[in-house]
């Protein structure tokens, strides 16, 4: 359910080498690469996001740091490079590693890097090397200079060279994006204080705090739904089918649904533009009223109002 795992959808598109076990002492991928360094390999202003949860288990706190979201400053925020980090691969000879097919070889990065090009026409670096090993991956496009430049730097001690031509700008995949209908401002005027967008699909937006930790305070996904009830009505089944959840009517919003998760922090809560099901979640905070102000603002943009 989008509500409950707003992070589904974009883990499913991070290439990952292999599990991060709970024991690596590997750093935050949000330091190990910072914004401004990547906004610099970009020619871009660049935001970065994390997933970082209070009040989570140490397993998935230190899976959360291991990964790190960078998206363009401006609107309609897309994501356009993520870093994954991982156990390193162990004390292996140099000639253990191979190139498996639709790779080439990258010399001079880590202990051995390879870069590959996707379905999609982006491009996936994985880097081995002796701390740890790490994934970078561009959707849409592949630079290899780029993203060499990038691996180096997260490996530290370089700083990437100011680009020939700026990265390109993806192509709009949607009229409407949902971080243009609940933007950064209003979402930073809201919660009181200052967020960076990021979206990773036109029906996804995240929002984190400009600065370090970048941890996800907010989320607005967005669900087509046909005329009626049937949807919504299928959408509370589902979180019933976990008993703990506590879900409550929320009658300011058109079939408005508090749900409080079970065994996770945070607050969702869902309404019906019908058209449309609305989900907005608070994944740290269990402020009602904060959540109820954040899901008014996005009622009114799909109503047209101004106030």
């Amino acid at each position: 359910m989008i509500a409950l795992a707003a992070f589904t959808l974009l883990a499913s598109v991070i290439p990952t080498p292999h599990p991060l076990p709970t024991q690596s002492p590997i750093p935050a991928a949000c330091a190990v690469l910072s914004p401004a360094t990547v906004g610099r390999a970009f020619g871009r202003g660049i935001t970065a996001l994390s997933a970082q949860l209070t009040g989570e288990d140490a397993a998935a706190r230190t899976a959360h740091l291991a990964n790190c979201v960078y998206s363009y400053d401006r609107a309609p925020y897309p994501v356009v490079l993520t870093i994954n980090l991982a156990r390193a691969t162990g004390e292996l000879p140099d000639d253990a590693f191979v190139l498996l097919p639709g790779q080439r070889h990258l010399p001079g990065i880590g202990r051995f890097t390879t870069l590959q090009v996707d379905n999609a026409g982006g491009g996936i670096v994985t880097v081995h090397d002796k701390r740890f090993d790490l994934t970078l991956w561009t959707p849409g496009f592949a630079n290899a200079h780029l993203l060499a430049e990038l691996a180096r730097a997260a490996l530290g001690g370089h700083t990437p060279d100011a680009p020939k031509r700026v990265a390109p700008w993806p192509k709009r995949t949607a009229k409407r994006y949902a971080c243009e209908i609940l933007g950064p401002a209003v979402t930073s005027a809201i919660l009181g204080v200052t967020l960076n967008a990021s979206s990773a699909a036109d029906n996804l937006c995240q929002y984190a705090p400009a600065s370090s930790p970048y941890r996800v305070v907010a989320t607005l996904a967005l669900e087509p739904k046909p005329p009626g009830t049937a949807f919504d009505l299928q959408r509370i089944g589902d979180y019933r089918e976990t008993p703990s959840n506590a879900i409550v009517s929320e009658p300011e919003l058109p079939f408005g649904h508090l749900i409080r998760p079970a065994r996770l922090p945070g607050l969702s809560l869902f309404f019906d533009t019908g058209t449309t099901l609305v989900t907005v979640t608070t994944p740290d905070s269990t402020d009602r009223a904060l959540l109820a102000r954040l899901a008014s603002a996005v009622r009114a943009r799909f109503s047209g109002s101004r106030n």
